[in-house]
């Protein structure tokens, strides 16, 4: 599921509990990551994390 987070980013959310960010200062991360802690069941005592910078440069057209 993707949902709005923080001013402008957004979330995907998965059924195995892992949580994708996009856009979102890392303040806001940390707000939105603790708005979900309710809702999460069995939690983790030390959660995984990963990080990644993606560069996408438009296609060129050929011809």
């Amino acid at each position: 599921m993707v949902v709005r987070a923080g001013e402008t980013g957004h979330a995907v959310l998965f059924r195995d509990g892992a949580v994708v960010l996009f856009g979102l200062g890392p303040a806001e991360e940390v707000a939105f990551l603790r708005h979900l802690r309710p809702l999460v069941h069995r939690p983790h005592e030390r959660p995984e994390s990963e990080e990644t910078v993606l560069h996408v440069r438009p296609r060129r057209r050929r011809g």
